[in-house]
């Protein structure tokens, strides 16, 4: 308690009189300038990191798009993680045999770029926050003793005063030091958090969209229905159809190019909002989309699909897709 008293007392001769005044209001001054100069860096590295993010993504989808969307599930069997070495280099000689090396590594380092900029800008703006806290109670103290000279010609500052000072300001520099990262890793996680709040709050798709037809229904049948990519603007996309598919036809539906018969097929699954009429579709639809996916999963599991192992119709398929070289 003496310690604090005694150093109470040593601050309390630098804030006597106009000078201590002076002393205390520019330490304040500097503090507001360099703390708001702070929060706009806060708010543009913000605004970059979902930038980079963005860039990130867009590089990700070339890589998977080069990969062919090969995937591996942790803990898989060897025989998987040889197919995957297989397919791998499949899915490059492909690449290789078509000539589109040069395309894909220019693509893709184009993207590189264009994320590596902005991870620049980044780490700028977090080495100026950096130098900021740091200097920020060196400058403090020089401001501080700087005030309490000039402002009175009497004042005189020995080195009890400037010690004792020095030591309070050291305590104000150690938080201040980490307090970079700490927000910036703030800043990480709140884009994060946003990022999976967006994917999460998005629109669930409506069970309503297709209903179950019964046993004496056509496989399809579309009554007065119209569709929408975009149920919040309301903005109709596909109206007014009116068809219907008989057992065992075979249809085809012919248009130019934005036609609409890709929406067609993903208003028969459901994936696009009905705003009117009804869809009805007796059985089971399989859809094979323009771009090919797989699930995160082995081969086999792929085949087939959540259903029981039926080892006559899992060859059928490894003989109809020409997977047998693929295997062996």
């Amino acid at each position: 308690m003496r310690a604090l008293e005694q150093e109470y007392t040593h601050v309390r001769v630098l804030e006597q009189g106009y000078s201590g005044v002076a002393a205390i209001l520019t330490v304040c001054g500097i503090m507001t300038v360099l703390i708001l100069g702070n929060l706009v860096l806060v708010w543009y590295t913000r605004s970059l990191q979902f930038k980079v993010m963005e860039l990130k993504d867009q590089r990700i989808r070339l890589m998977s798009e080069v990969l062919a969307g090969i995937k591996v599930r942790d803990g898989a069997r060897k025989e998987d993680l040889e197919l995957f070495v297989e397919r791998t280099s499949f899915s490059l000689k492909v690449l290789k045999l078509y000539g589109w090396e040069k395309s894909f590594e220019q693509k893709i380092l184009e993207a590189r770029k264009k994320e590596m900029k902005v991870v620049r800008q980044i780490a700028v703006l977090n080495s100026l926050f950096v130098f900021n806290m740091n200097f920020l109670p060196f400058l403090m103290t020089l401001a501080a003793f700087a005030m309490h000279i000039l402002s009175d010609q009497n004042n005189q500052l020995d080195a009890s005063k400037a010690f004792v000072c020095v030591s309070l300001f050291d305590i104000i520099r150690i938080p201040l030091t980490s307090l970079p990262s700490l927000i910036f890793n703030l800043i990480q996680v709140q884009v994060s958090l946003q990022r999976i709040d967006a994917f999460m709050n998005q629109t669930e798709v409506n069970a309503d969209n297709v209903l179950q037809g019964s046993s004496g229904d056509p496989p399809i049948l579309v009554q007065n229905a119209s569709f929408t990519w975009e149920p919040q603007q309301r903005i109709t996309h596909l109206y007014n159809l009116n068809f219907m598919v008989p057992h065992g036809a075979l249809v085809g539906v012919v248009g130019p190019v934005g036609a609409g018969k890709s929406s067609l097929l993903s208003a028969l699954v459901g994936d696009v909002d009905k705003i009117s009429g009804s869809v009805r579709v007796t059985g089971v639809i399989s859809y094979l989309p323009q771009i090919p996916w797989m699930q995160n999963a082995s081969i086999r599991d792929n085949i087939l699909f959540g259903k029981p192992f039926d080892a006559g119709f899992y060859r059928q398929v490894i003989e109809a897709c020409a997977l047998s070289l693929d295997f062996h």
